[in-house]
């Protein structure tokens, strides 16, 4: 456990020294949605949802799977995906109504480190978006919440309701979780972090931005669950230290089994 903390520091004091760190401009996110920084939480309700995201971080470091990935290139991969995914979350498209979509990253993050590692490497991804002005302190809790835990939990369950009411098969993994899986949690999470965030507008401004980011946002779903369905397969063939959440045992049991029986 303590290499890839050590490496932890050693990245955010490199970006810190090149200047990535600078606040910039701060908006108020929640994952989806992004406008300039306007309280829009109770600044009570702020701080309280800061803290159950705290919890929920602390609770993923302690049962985070250390020693799986302990010596292994997923004890870097883990790391690299934030800072990757903080680079990321930097590109957002603008949408009608003040909010902007952008590339999540939930789902695969889900499969490859499953439910305790994901969510503690988003909530570190949401760490860096704060230092480079993506974000802000008022909404990370939201964001850890809606953002992280919330899709990779989801993702977890869906891949367990798998595992035990259909075949076990390869593919199952591949499509099944991978592809429609992924489009399905990414969908529910776009529609529920902009349902969150209208109901923080209120009104008619929060109407006017289910109406028009809601279908662009779905659409960047499915688009998205393309692009994860491809990458856990080359993932699942070429760096399946990389999948926590692939069972080689699991899925191609009944082929090794064929295999056994030919010798």
């Amino acid at each position: 456990m303590r290499a890839p903390f050590l490496s932890m520091l050693r990245v955010a004091a490199i970006l810190g020294a090149g200047g990535l760190f600078s606040p910039g401009w701060v908006y108020a996110a929640a994952g989806l949605g992004a406008t300039p920084a306007t309280a829009l939480l109770p600044e009570g309700a702020a701080w309280l949802l800061a803290g159950m995201a705290a919890l929920v971080l602390f609770y993923c470091l302690v049962r985070a799977p250390w020693t799986e990935i302990s010596g292994t290139s997923a004890s870097h991969a883990w790391l690299v995906a934030a800072i990757v995914l903080a680079l990321a979350w930097q590109l957002r498209v603008p949408l009608p109504g003040g909010a902007a979509i952008h590339f999540l990253g939930v789902t695969l993050i889900a499969l490859m480190f499953g439910p305790h590692l994901g969510t503690l490497t988003l909530g570190l991804a949401a760490l860096f978006s704060l230092y480079l002005g993506a974000g802000s302190l008022e909404r990370f809790g939201l964001t850890v919440l809606l953002g992280a835990a919330g899709p990779c939990w989801a993702m977890h369950t869906l891949l367990r309701a798998t595992q035990r009411y259909l075949p076990r098969h390869l593919f199952v993994y591949l499509l099944g979780v991978g592809l429609f899986g992924s489009a399905l949690v990414l969908g529910l999470t776009a529609a529920l972090q902009l349902g969150v965030y209208a109901a923080l507008q209120g009104g008619h401004a929060g109407a006017v931005l289910i109406e028009q980011a809601l279908p662009y946002a779905l659409l960047l779903a499915w688009g998205e669950a393309l692009t994860v369905g491809m990458l856990v397969t080359l993932f699942v063939i070429y760096k399946p230290q990389w999948m926590l959440s692939f069972d080689d045992r699991f899925y191609l049991q009944r082929a090794i089994a064929r295999r056994d029986e030919t010798r």
